[in-house]
């Protein structure tokens, strides 16, 4: 889609950029200085290289001088991922759809959460302290068990919050032997602001699994389609869509408890979770485990789906599926350092949450379900 700094609002990739007054927004990486001095690019490398990334992305720019100021944001980036991919780091970067934009210009995206309810509003499932480590496998995948539906791409809205609630309840879906339906986003964007939830404008998991569980449940992705923005003028279609999932309950891990962390995916299925996605590591990440320059500010929603031992550094990891499409990072999903501080990794364990459907009776409970009906129909005599 065609990038234009002469709107206020524009999308690039389906991403929203923000502009001002006709102008291009300037700002330096403050953060990403510490990384070291980028390596230099020729103007000949640079130019082929952006070339490229236009062909792939689709990039239409609306004149020579938003195609010129493109170009110089690209060269910023492309010397950033070529200086640190030259150290000696667990991660790699690459180019991606992000390739000719700021930081502050995917944050817009990014940055799509708001306040969580307070703890005295949560259940936390504290039987999930103290488990020994030692009983779980050590590598783990929900989506090798058919758990997980395919990567999707929040586009220009800051929904977030949505895609990990609904990548959390498709997972338990799974969990209690039911099948994995893709689930509506955008139930959660039309129709959960009474929950505190703002639509494109960011919300939190917490509450979009309280209003699945106070609503009847949830509609399939089929019958409630995503469009990236917020159906202002047909408002919320929950009561005309096919309901793809009903949840019992919801809980918090415990914070900062990333063993806890491990018990609840094991048992529980996929974990929601919030972390903090700024800087340009994040926005480039390839391949390896993430451990890089990142705070506890948390910004992003994503969903944990797995967790292991990464064989070339040696380096524990969450394994986790972000909402930014196939086209970023290793086909969607990203590693994440695993037992790191207190609130983990860019906040990781900071605030989790799994759903809890209801599971399928099995044929062994159908079976003493007929056994104990016969025994009273049918008393043996005395």
């Amino acid at each position: 889609m065609p990038v234009s700094i002469t709107k206020t609002v524009s999308v690039v990739g389906g991403l929203a950029v923000l502009m001002a007054g006709g102008g291009f927004l300037f700002f330096r990486h403050e953060k990403d200085q510490a990384a070291g001095t980028p390596g230099t690019l020729s103007d000949e490398e640079v130019r082929s290289a952006f070339e490229e990334f236009a062909l792939t992305h689709q990039r239409e720019y609306k004149s020579d001088l938003e195609r010129k100021l493109r170009l110089e944001i690209f060269r910023s980036n492309l010397e950033y991922i070529k200086a640190r991919n030259a150290q000696n780091l667990n991660f790699k970067l690459a180019v991606n759809q992000f390739a000719d934009m700021k930081e502050e210009e995917v944050l817009g995206t990014g940055g799509c959460l708001r306040d969580f309810l307070g703890s005295a509003q949560i259940e936390t499932a504290e039987e999930l302290r103290g488990r020994d480590p030692s009983e779980f496998p050590e590598t783990f995948d929900w989506s090798e068990a058919g758990c997980v539906t395919p990567v999707k791409n929040q586009g220009q809205c800051g929904s977030c919050w949505a895609f990990s609630t609904t990548g959390a309840v498709e997972g338990a879906l799974c969990v209690a032997g039911k099948e994995t339906t893709p689930l509506s986003e955008q139930e959660l964007v039309d129709c959960s602001g009474k929950y505190g939830n703002l639509g494109c404008n960011g919300g939190t998991m917490d509450r979009a699994l309280q209003y699945i569980q106070d609503n009847g449940g949830i509609c399939t992705e089929a019958s409630y389609p995503y469009i990236a923005r917020k159906s202002w003028i047909k408002g919320c279609q929950a009561k005309k869509c096919k309901r793809g999932a009903t949840i019992e309950s919801w809980k918090q891990v415990p914070e900062d408890d990333e063993g806890a962390m491990l018990a609840a995916l094991h048992d529980h299925g996929p974990l929601s979770v919030a972390l903090d996605a700024e800087g340009r590591d994040f926005m480039y990440y390839h391949s390896g485990v993430l451990d890089g320059k990142c705070g506890t500010e948390l910004d992003h929603a994503v969903l944990i789906t797995g967790y292991g031992n990464d064989a070339k550094s040696g380096e524990d990891y969450w394994l986790v599926k972000n909402s930014w499409g196939k086209t970023w990072g290793d086909k969607g999903y990203l590693k994440v350092f695993r037992n790191k501080g207190k609130e983990g990794e860019c906040g990781i364990a900071m605030e989790p949450f799994y759903a809890v459907v209801k599971k399928e009776k099995q044929e062994t409970d159908a079976v003493e379900e007929i056994q104990r009906l016969s025994e009273a129909l049918f008393p043996e005599e005395i």
